[in-house]
């Protein structure tokens, strides 16, 4: 795991919304974990509707995966 400076698990909330385009969110689960050569933050989170994950590089802010489906009542 590289020792690099990463951003704080507010700045990756707040990165995460953003991509989804949205101002609040439920989150859920909130990980940093080492994907081959990067650390990542996983996030996990809900809107009224809309499920949502996201995958922001730790130390880079950079959304480097993105998925959002219904949410099942």
């Amino acid at each position: 795991m590289n020792h690099s400076v990463l951003i704080t698990p507010d700045e990756a909330r707040r990165i995460a919304l953003r991509e989804a385009g949205i101002s609040r969110a439920a989150f859920s689960m909130q990980i940093v974990s080492a994907d081959m050569q990067r650390n990542l933050y996983e996030l996990a989170f809900v809107s009224d509707d809309m499920a949502y994950c996201c995958f922001v590089d730790a130390e880079t802010s950079e959304v480097v995966g993105f998925d959002s489906r219904p949410r099942v009542a």
